[in-house]
This record gives structure tokens, C-alpha cells and sequence, in this order.
């Protein structure tokens, strides 16, 4: 053996006798959390392990928006697409200010969206998987109770005042809670004037509808300054009726919350 290959050999002999020397008898172990171990297994893809793991967690923490944000990803994998928009729905309204949560969910909808429509037209659904991002902390709290409830019931009177301008067909009430820079549905109109003419000839129907809104949902950002509102809308005239789960982004502008993008979530009638 060369001097040089005895060297190494004898350093790499060394190293883990210097490294029990440096540590102290009485050293505490760490032990990693259920939810750090959750992740490891998520990474490891072991999904069913994973999901387990973090419904044991909500069990114990029921407020873990993280915990239900990651078994959703965890029941996706594993094929269960319906308990993964659960867990996601779980996530979002028990912390509505958790962006993730409500960007996953988001992606998920247009996911199912899509399935659907490729089911319609007799096509065998071959989409990918959404990629939902993981959370890998627990540190995320709430904002101040107070202070939320506050403005979801601004929000919420501003909702109810565009389901009464729409239902009398009041043109300036309807479009004032509108903002500037709305962005419509893309299959419903392709720019801002082309959705204010088509909602105009609506308005000035004779026929005017009833416009009814159920179970509302504020979903607050972190900065206070934009807002999801999501509800059962039902609108009945006299030749057409549905039942529909509807989404307003509000953004607020100059103190007035207004409407800056709206879509039909899911068709219930």
C-alpha cells in the first residue's frame, strides 16, 4: 500500500471515532414530526402512507390547512380525485387567506373541467395530473378575526347589491360594480366591450330575472386588497332556468370593492 492510499485510509478510519468524540452522551434526538414524516413519504411517493399519515394529523390538528392541502395531493395521486376536491375545500375555507390552498383547488377544478368536457364529446380522458404544490411547514395563521368578518360583510353587501341590480335590470347599478380592467369568461365574450354589450341587451329584457345567491364564501388575501367570493347562484325567468356554482374575483379600488373577473365553477341544474 502507498503512503498516500495508507493516509486515506487511516483518515476515513478516524472520522467516525472524531465524531462520536464530538458528541456529548446526553445529546437529545431528534425525532421528526408526523407531519415532517408525511412529507418524506410524499416525496418517496408513497402516497397511501402519506394520506394516512396526514388524516391522523387533522385528527389531532383539525385546523392544519397544510395537512388538508397535502392529503389532497396525496388522494390525487392515488386516483381519488373527488376526496382530494374535498380536502382542498377543507383547506380553503378553514384558512381562506392561504394562496396555495386556493391555487390548487383552483387547478384542480379546471382539471375535473376538462375531464368533463372530454367525456362529453366521447373522448377517453387522458389529461395529466394537475402538479398541486406541496406545503412543507405548518406555520401558517390566520389573520385577525375581526378585521376579516369586517370586510367579507362589505364584500358580501356588495354581492347582494349586483344580484338585485341584475334581477330589476338596473343598468348603472349592475355595471358600477364592475371594475375597470374586468376580464370576462374567454367562452363567453372575447374582450371587455363585447360582455358589456351582450350583458346590456340582457339588462333591457323585458323579462327580468330572479337572481338568487346561497351559501357565500369570502376568501380574503393576505394583503387585504383582493377577494374570492364563491356561491350557489340560481337564476329563474320565465324561458330559461340554472343552478350554478359561480366565482367573483373583487379587487379593492380607491376604498370601493369591485368585480374583476367572474366564471361559472360547476353546473348543479
Amino acid at each position: 500500500m502507498t503512503p498516500f492510499k495508507s493516509l486515506v485510509l487511516i483518515f476515513a478510519l478516524c472520522i467516525p471515532r472524531l465524531l462520536l468524540a464530538s458528541t456529548p452522551a446526553d445529546a437529545p434526538v431528534i425525532q421528526a414530526t408526523p407531519f415532517e414524516q408525511a412529507i418524506t413519504l410524499m416525496h418517496q411517493q408513497q402516497w397511501s402512507q402519506a394520506a394516512a399519515l396526514f388524516k391522523q394529523i387533522i385528527q389531532q390538528q383539525a385546523e392544519s390547512v397544510a395537512a388538508r392541502n397535502n392529503l389532497a395531493i396525496a388522494l390525487l395521486k392515488e386516483g381519488d380525485a373527488d376526496g382530494a376536491r374535498q380536502a382542498l375545500e377543507q383547506a380553503v375555507t378553514a384558512l381562506p387567506e392561504f394562496k396555495i390552498a386556493q391555487q390548487n383547488r383552483q387547478a384542480l377544478y379546471d382539471y375535473l373541467a376538462a375531464q368533463a368536457y372530454d367525456q362529453a364529446l366521447g373522448k377517453k380522458p387522458e389529461r395529466p395530473l394537475p402538479e398541486l404544490e406541496l406545503i412543507t411547514e405548518q406555520s401558517a395563521k390566520p389573520a385577525d378575526t375581526n378585521e376579516q368578518e369586517k370586510i367579507a360583510g362589505a364584500i358580501l353587501q356588495k354581492l347582494n347589491a349586483w344580484a338585485k341590480a341584475w334581477s330589476n335590470g338596473d343598468v348603472n347599478g349592475y355595471f358600477s360594480v364592475y371594475a375597470a380592467d374586468f376580464q370576462p369568461q374567454k367562452n363567453i365574450a372575447s374582450d371587455y366591450k363585447d360582455w358589456r354589450r351582450g350583458r346590456l341587451l340582457k339588462l333591457r329584457r323585458k323579462d327580468k330575472p330572479d337572481i338568487r345567491i346561497e351559501n357565500a364564501t369570502i376568501f380574503l388575501n393576505k394583503a387585504k386588497h383582493q377577494a374570492i367570493a364563491e356561491f350557489v347562484q340560481q337564476y329563474r325567468s320565465s324561458h330559461y332556468r340554472d343552478t350554478v356554482i359561480k366565482q367573483l374575483r373583487f379587487v379593492l379600488h380607491n376604498g370601493r370593492w369591485l368585480i374583476q373577473s367572474e366564471r361559472v365553477l360547476e353546473q348543479l341544474q
